[in-house]
């Protein structure tokens, strides 16, 4: 009997909603084919004893490594149920304790009307997403090819974990996770993650600059409308490290990010980083105590995250070969710095 028969191999399930992320789920199936691994989805549901839902749920149970692809459809809810399948199959993966990897659509990546939920369902969406970002660190994909790339380097790593082993006699994925093309690869992904989170960090701070400085005199304003000013901003102002600022994209690629750029890079990004905690954390424990307490410096220190990060990002996207990620990321950086020199003008009169 052939090592290949004797190896051990995880049965792992494929969840995503099907007529949107067709060819999406045709290249996981290509790259776990790859791994030589048990795939189990809707395509091979069959019929069966049992309700869809019920026969869902029970591959799900059978299986070893969650995989959830999420787009921008919620998908069909069966009848009794107030959830949809997907979010179903999320749920038991869960609830069983199974290794999960996460991965979410691009939002600013074009996709047909058809594809874009809309009603009751795209709140359902928004809501499973927040709560998905909570509990994982979520890859965010763009292309089918980009999604497949993910799998490959994000699949063994678990598999690893499970006891299980990969094909090490025919499987290209195994001599490319050796070299230096996997490292890129796992650079690349790093390098199209990153600047998003850090925009929208960017994002945050300039907001809550702009709101601290607006304020207005808290000392003539009464308790009662100190709360409620506190209220209607809450959502304007990154009052908590916790809530609003998570680096776990930065974080997961550390390794890589490390070995392939260089100290001044390194040093611009885990400087940005680190002012950004340190201030949403002061502002985190003032917020909650009273507008009284904001400290006068505060719109400058949140205008000063923004620009950290404003001097990180371009040497970023400098290793970043993804010439279309670039293209879509230039209106929002333009955006942004547009406002952060506005901003700087006022905050610097405080």
């Amino acid at each position: 009997m052939t090592q290949a028969d004797t190896r051990p191999r995880v049965p792992i399930f494929v969840s995503s909603t099907f007529t949107d992320m067709q060819i999406y789920r045709r290249k996981i199936q290509d790259a776990l084919i790859q791994l030589e691994q048990i795939i189990r989805g809707m395509e091979q549901f069959g019929s069966k004893p049992g309700s869809p839902v019920e026969e869902c749920l029970r591959i799900v149970r059978s299986c070893q490594l969650y995989v959830g692809v999420f787009g921008m459809r919620y998908g069909s809810v069966p009848e009794g149920y107030d959830k949809s399948i997907t979010h179903l199959e999320y749920d038991e993966a869960q609830r069983v304790g199974l290794s999960s990897l996460i991965y979410m659509l691009n939002e600013d990546h074009p996709i047909p009307a058809k594809d874009v939920e809309t009603g009751p369902g795209a709140e359902k969406l928004r809501g499973l997403k927040e709560l998905l970002r909570k509990r994982h660190v979520v890859s965010v994909f763009t292309t089918p090819e980009d999604l497949q790339a993910r799998i490959i380097y994000d699949v063994p790593v678990q598999l690893e974990r499970l006891g299980a082993q990969i094909a090490a006699e025919h499987s290209e994925v195994t001599i490319l996770r050796g070299s230096r093309a996997a490292r890129q690869l796992e650079l690349q992904a790093a390098l199209r993650g990153l600047p998003s989170e850090m925009l929208e960090t960017m994002q945050l701070a300039l907001n809550g600059s702009g709101t601290v400085a607006n304020w207005g005199d808290p000392s003539r304003k009464t308790a009662e409308q100190r709360e409620a000013t506190a209220q209607a901003y809450e959502g304007h102002i990154p009052f908590s490290a916790a809530k609003y600022f998570q680096d776990r994209m930065r974080e997961k690629y550390e390794g890589v990010l490390l070995e392939n750029l260089d100290s001044d890079t390194i040093y611009s990004i885990n400087s940005a980083y680190s002012s950004a905690r340190q201030v949403f954390d002061l502002v985190g424990a003032l917020l909650p105590q009273g507008a009284t307490l904001l400290a006068p410096q505060l719109p400058y220190l949140l205008w000063r995250v923004a620009a950290d990060f404003s001097k990180a990002i371009p040497l970023i996207l400098d290793q970043l070969k993804d010439i279309e990620e670039r293209k879509r990321l230039e209106p929002w950086i333009q955006k942004l710095n547009s406002m952060l020199e506005s901003q700087g003008m006022v905050v610097n009169r405080l």
